[in-house]
């Protein structure tokens, strides 16, 4: 078979993963396939600009050759060629990270004639959001040139358990608990997970020096991992359903549960010989039938009997079918631009992509200016300004963005995702007031079913806390549209988009130092979207520092749980729990951050955060000086910090008077909270609410109580003082 294949040519990614990449092991053939690569980068037998149609390449391939198929290889990270639909021959596109932004994947599995992806699950959901057909095969080899030929025997190897791994809550939160069981292995294990290798050499000689290898895909598929680890004679972990189609369960390798996973390896760890034994035979059969090169051509041979002679014609192929989630190629320019950040592929895009994206957005609205175009087109502008511009209001495009957007809420009010869109630039240019008008005009209609909640409007890629609280469920709400279920997604998604604009307009109530509609709108969006880990960690915050006690204590938990990596939050919920005298869960969550600490190189710097953190608790050292506990007047001084700051911007605020007075009250300072009450009452006393005057004058009972305490105290220590001096010479 004659294969155009679309190639990366001297791009860095290469080296990334270099087993994935068939550049890195196949010439121009291979078996009975003679293949020719085209792309974008140098180091392709035919290089096209991105603009470029696919026309280009066909018009340059050699005389008399005529390709029986054209590959699109990893294409989720790479650019759809424009005009790839007109090809004269059949396109196939092989995609894995296809759920990252469905809208794009739309568009990718609609333009060609076979999409093939590594397992069932995923057959199903790209069939459902337009694939015209859809196989199963799971490509991956391992490099013959990285084999180690003679594997370390087991009972030599350095590492008890390594994975090797990139850390993302948000986005991978079902990788975070498995990590989590590897690094509560017992002390006894050694245990590396680690994301810090320079080159694929390292990579491999860490893989010999490893007993076990933990891997785990997504979808339940095969990662690479497993065949790397095999071919350098280390025995793989695996949770993942599909690897017992190509291995033997514990046999070959070791299939794990969340039930059985920590009894499984220990008891293998503790039986060498039998480890060895099923090193032995992963070793052979990845060697042997999973090397890169033959498992490449296994997949073109796949390819050519999926397609058969001949191609399909328009009509069977679907192209030109309306899909509910059309993509065009504005929005295909828009997404890549940002994979492209991710991943640089494409070496010499740069800026490109996103101005291809709007120009391609303006003339959508000049054939159809409709609300959904129009918006796509600020969201656009908008990513262009905040990026390039770094000025998202004030410039001229800025305006036009702005403008953009109350044009189509002029024309379309039910348009709820103009509104949404419009609140953001204004919240990330800090225009507050007018950003929390449009956000609570955005509530209402959310609320409001007649409401138009559009999910396959742009999203904001260029702003790394929607991609944080908002990617990951609206990409599955969005294939669950897909799949059929219309009214209960939209309903979700509706519900979603709600909770993050309460969330954002959290984020602004709280820049407005009003504190308690912060954490009012916090409560609502986490009571409408209780599964993100963001939320729950600035509402546990918000919860301390106005005195909820057991609220924010509940709320840290279930922030930990579902953020598990985030070390800034763990330090946080020690030092709240040191100032509750929580003594025995401070002594907990430290025993866990030091693990993480230990167990994960990524995190090995941060592990003297801790020791600052515990030694400046006093109660812990109480032998070692004078008596002064340094934490808990840094963190009452950090929260009263935050709340003058508030305070000035809202001070006739008094549920921030009463807080303040509580803090000061539990510093000793009586005299701080005088001064508080006087200036209060002198700026608002007149001009105050009866029950804000009964909550002044419970504040002026509670003062008129300081002076016969301290009287009573200062009676008592002069008495120990005087008993204690009497035994000196110093009376």
């Amino acid at each position: 078979m004659k294969v155009l294949l679309l190639g990366l040519g001297n791009s860095p990614v290469k080296t990334r993963f270099i087993s994935n990449h068939y550049e890195n092991f196949v010439g121009r053939t291979l078996a009975d396939h003679e293949i020719l690569t085209f792309g974008y980068n140098e180091g392709v037998d035919i290089r096209i600009d991105v603009e470029d149609d696919f026309q280009e390449v066909v018009n340059r391939l050699p005389d008399g050759w005529r390709p029986d198929c054209c590959i699109l290889w990893e294409l989720e990270w790479n650019l759809l060629p424009k005009g790839i639909e007109s090809a004269p021959f059949p396109t196939v596109c092989y995609i894995a990270d296809w759920d990252y932004d469905i809208p794009f994947s739309i568009g990718l599995c609609q333009a060609v004639d076979l999409t093939v992806v590594p397992t069932e699950i995923e057959k199903e959901a790209v069939a459902a959001i337009g694939a015209s057909r859809g196989a199963t095969f799971i490509y991956i080899g391992a490099m013959k040139e990285y084999f180690k030929t003679s594997p370390a025997r087991i009972r030599d190897r350095k590492f008890d358990v390594i994975y090797t791994t990139f850390i993302d809550d948000y986005n991978n939160p079902e990788r975070s608990k498995w990590i989590l069981k590897l690094i509560n292995l017992p002390d006894r294990y050694n245990v590396l997970i680690t994301n810090q290798l320079t080159n694929y050499s390292e990579y491999t000689n860490m893989l010999n020096d490893a007993k076990l290898v933990f891997s785990h895909h997504r979808f339940g598929g095969m990662s690479g991992r497993v065949l790397e680890a095999g071919s350098c004679g280390a025995v793989v972990i695996e949770p993942g359903v599909y690897v017992t189609k190509h291995f033997i369960p514990d046999e070959e390798f070791v299939f794990v549960t969340e039930d059985d996973f920590e009894a499984k390896i220990e008891r293998l760890l503790d039986a060498p010989e039998t480890l060895q034994t099923m090193s032995d035979r992963f070793y052979a059969k990845v060697t042997q039938k999973y090397e890169s090169r033959i498992r490449f051509a296994d997949f073109l041979d796949f390819v050519e009997k999926q397609l058969g002679p001949g191609r399909p014609s328009a009509k069977d192929r679907g192209v030109g079918t309306i899909h509910p989630g059309r993509v065009g190629r504005g929005e295909i320019y828009y997404y890549l631009f940002f994979r492209t950040l991710q991943v640089p592929a494409i070496t010499n895009a740069g800026n490109k992509l996103l101005i291809m994206s709007i120009r391609e957005l303006e003339k959508d609205v000049s054939d159809d200016p409709s609300s959904r175009n129009k918006t796509n087109l600020a969201v656009a502008y908008a990513s262009y300004d905040a990026m390039v511009n770094q000025d998202m209001v004030s410039g001229e495009r800025g305006k036009r963005t702005v403008a953009l957007l109350h044009e189509v809420i002029s024309q379309d009010p039910l348009y709820v995702m103009a509104h949404f869109n419009l609140g953001l630039i204004h919240m990330r240019s800090g225009n507050f007031e007018e950003a929390l008008r449009v956000f609570h005009n955005a509530v209402e209609l959310f609320e409001n079913e007649e409401s138009i909640v559009d999910p396959w409007c742009l999203h904001n890629l260029d702003f790394e806390l929607f991609k944080m609280v908002f990617r990951k469920p609206l990409n599955h709400h969005i294939l669950s549209l897909c799949k059929g279920g219309a009214e209960r997604s939209l309903e979700d998604i509706r519900i979603l988009f709600q909770a993050v604009t309460l969330f954002f307009i959290s984020l602004v109530a709280e820049k407005k130092g009003d504190l308690y509609k912060a954490l009012d709108a916090l409560v609502e969006a986490h009571n409408l979207y209780g599964d993100s880990g963001i939320i729950e960690m600035s509402l546990a915050k918000n919860l301390a520092l106005l005195g909820y006690d057991e609220e924010s204590r509940e709320m840290f938990k279930m922030a930990i749980k579902r953020v598990p990596f985030d070390l800034d939050l763990r330090l946080e919920y020690i030092k709240f729990l040191y100032l509750k005298r929580l003594d025995k869960e401070v002594l907990s969550e430290s025993n866990d951050y030091v693990k993480l600490t230990r167990r994960f190189t990524q995190f090995a710097a941060r592990a003297g955060d801790l020791r600052k953190i515990t030694d400046s608790f006093a109660r812990y050292h109480n032998g070692d000086g004078y008596s002064h506990d340094l934490a808990k007047e840094m963190i009452l001084n950090n929260w009263l910090h935050l709340l003058y700051n508030a305070l000035k911007k809202n001070p006739k605020d008094l549920r921030l008077i009463l807080r303040i007075a509580d803090l000061w009250q539990e510093l000793g300072r009586a005299d701080k909270i005088f001064e508080l009450t006087e200036e209060f009452a002198h700026k608002y006393g007149d001009n105050l609410s009866s029950e804000e005057s009964g909550a002044l004058k419970d504040i002026y009972s509670d003062l008129q109580q300081v002076p016969a305490a301290l009287n009573r105290l200062y009676t008592k220590r002069l008495d120990r003082l005087n008993n204690l001096l009497s035994n000196t010479n110093a009376l």
